[in-house]
C-alpha cells in the first residue's frame, strides 16, 4: 500500500486507531476507530485496554469493513498488531513516538469525545447509550473540510460508487 495515498486521504478504506482509557482504579477504556477520508467513526467500550481484547474488538468492527490499511500508536495494547495483518488482510502502520499529528483524525475525534467524557470519566460507569449518543452527535456534524455536509452523509456517498 503507498502510503502516499493513505496520506492525501483519496481512497476510502484506510482506519487510525486508538484508546481512551480511565484513570484507575477501573481498567475500562474506549476503542476508537475512524476512517480517514469520510471521517467516520465507530467507538466501543472494553472492560481492559489488554491487546486481546482490543484485538478482538477492532476485527469485530472492521471485519466487514475490509480495511486497506490501519494506523495505530505504539501502545502496549496494539502488540498484536500481526494478528489484525492475518485476520484483516491488510497493513498495519505505526506512528512515530511522539508525533500524534501523524494520525490527526483519531486524535481529534478523542479530543471531541473527551467533550463528552472529561478525563476524570470512569468508562466502567458509561452507558453503551452514551457511548452511541456521543458517537452519532460527531458523525452528524456538519464539516466545513466536507464543505458542511457530515462523516455520515460522507459515508453514504461512499457506500454509493
Amino acid at each position: 500500500m503507498d502510503p502516499l495515498i493513505i496520506n492525501n486521504r483519496s481512497e476510502f478504506g484506510h482506519y487510525e486507531i486508538d484508546t481512551i482509557w480511565s484513570k484507575r482504579p477501573s481498567k475500562f477504556c474506549l476503542l476508537t476507530i475512524i476512517e480517514r477520508k469520510t471521517r467516520y467513526l465507530y467507538a466501543r467500550k472494553l472492560p481492559t485496554r489488554k491487546s486481546k481484547d482490543v484485538c478482538n474488538e477492532i476485527i469485530d468492527v472492521l471485519r466487514d469493513l475490509k480495511p486497506k490499511s490501519i494506523t495505530i500508536d505504539r501502545g502496549k495494547e496494539f502488540a498484536l498488531y500481526e494478528l489484525l495483518e492475518k485476520e484483516l488482510e491488510c497493513n498495519v502502520y505505526f506512528s512515530d513516538p511522539g508525533k500524534p499529528y501523524q494520525r490527526g483524525s483519531i486524535e481529534n475525534v478523542n479530543g471531541l469525545l473527551r467533550q463528552y467524557f472529561p478525563k476524570k470519566t470512569d468508562f466502567k460507569n458509561v452507558t453503551k447509550k452514551s457511548i452511541n449518543k456521543a458517537v452519532y452527535d460527531i458523525n452528524t456534524r456538519p464539516r466545513k473540510i466536507f464543505e458542511y455536509l457530515t462523516a455520515e452523509e460522507m459515508l453514504l456517498l461512499e457506500q454509493l460508487k
